[in-house]
């Protein structure tokens, strides 16, 4: 019930923002639906840059067209292998995107070309005040979210 909730949280705060431009977040434009595979994979492709720029909006709104939340880049990469890199693991601005990915049930055990899976970077993840472990860590993602969104709503 408290993962339902987030999620209704976490989108009503992600309606809340202003849709940027996508050509200046580094996004390609497309007008090909999610039923052309070229389109598709496009689709992918930009959600995994959404995951990269920490870009919610515009990864909700690919959410809701039906990407492939598992979708891996030419490295073998997923929007969470991203979000949980060691470029972003002490950014807590990330939690969103973090919290996103936790609530649509991505993949976290799928392996990039380095052989190294989002779990492996999430295992790596130690708050400066705290020793949690992963799943305490997505608690704490999925509550501040929560609180966040409850408080600007």
């Amino acid at each position: 019930m408290k993962l339902i909730i987030s999620a209704c949280i976490l989108m009503l705060y992600c309606l809340n923002f202003s849709a940027l431009t996508a050509q200046e977040e580094g996004y390609e434009s497309i007008s090909l639906t999610a039923d052309d595979h070229a389109g598709l994979i496009l689709l992918n492709q930009n959600f995994v840059q959404a995951a990269k720029n920490n870009d919610t909006t515009q990864a909700e709104q690919l959410i809701t067209q039906g990407v492939d939340i598992n979708y891996q880049d030419e490295l073998g990469n997923t929007a969470a292998h991203y979000a949980w890199s060691a470029d972003t693991k002490f950014y807590s601005c990330y939690n969103e995107i973090r919290g996103m990915l936790f609530i649509a049930q991505a993949r976290l055990d799928i392996p990039n070309h380095e052989n190294k899976t989002a779990q492996d970077y999430l295992n790596e993840i130690k708050l400066p005040f705290t020793n949690m472990n992963s799943d305490e860590l997505m608690n704490y993602i999925v509550d501040s979210l929560s609180k966040k969104n409850s408080s600007s709503i």
